[in-house]
């Protein structure tokens, strides 16, 4: 009864994002496998992490102190191609945040909510980003800047070498096009 209204409702939802467009990339397809199947019923995951989205936004919106933008959809041309994000919240400052769900945090963030950020943060020219790990016990932040990663409880400070412009974006789109094109000829 309540677990088909939530599916309904979670449905409802999704309809209301615009529809991609065949010349549209998103920057979660340059990150996944854009063949994923759309599924009758969604993964639980899926339906957690909207939840705990919208949560965290009415609470921040209602009661917290910092002026916070929420869900900014960013968009830059590359050639024919459009590379679409939706950023989670924009703080004053212009500082990008992505909200993560997890069982457990990990202790570094994960390779593709770091490129995931890296673009959103350069798609916003942002000075710095923050990633949010929601656990079921845990919170975990990241502040990540041009070279270095740092969780902020604990102060421990990471030099990363990940790199995200123009050009990285431009190749990235063109192995999934590429890899598209070969999964195309061979279901044929």
């Amino acid at each position: 009864m309540i677990k088909e209204e939530i599916i309904k409702a979670f449905k409802k939802e999704m309809k209301n994002h615009p529809q991609k467009q065949e010349k549209t990339i998103y920057v979660t397809d340059l990150l996944h496998c854009v063949l994923r199947p759309q599924k009758e019923i969604p993964d639980t995951w899926l339906i957690r992490g909207t939840a705990i989205h919208t949560g965290i936004q009415k609470m921040l919106s209602e009661y917290g102190e910092l002026k916070i933008e929420f869900e900014k959809t960013v968009a830059k041309q590359f050639g024919e191609y459009v590379l679409m994000g939706r950023i989670d919240a924009i703080l004053e400052d212009g500082t990008v945040v992505e909200f993560k769900t997890s069982d457990n945090p990990p202790m570094f963030p994960y390779d593709q909510h770091l490129y995931q950020i890296l673009i959103l943060h350069e798609h916003n020219r942002a000075k710095r980003g923050i990633l949010l790990y929601l656990g079921n016990n845990e919170i975990r932040e990241f502040i990540i800047n041009e070279e270095t990663i740092t969780e902020t409880e604990t102060g421990q400070t990471f030099f990363g070498q990940y790199s995200v412009n123009d050009e990285w974006i431009k190749k990235t789109n063109n192995k999934i096009r590429n890899k598209n094109v070969n999964s195309d000829v061979r279901r044929m």
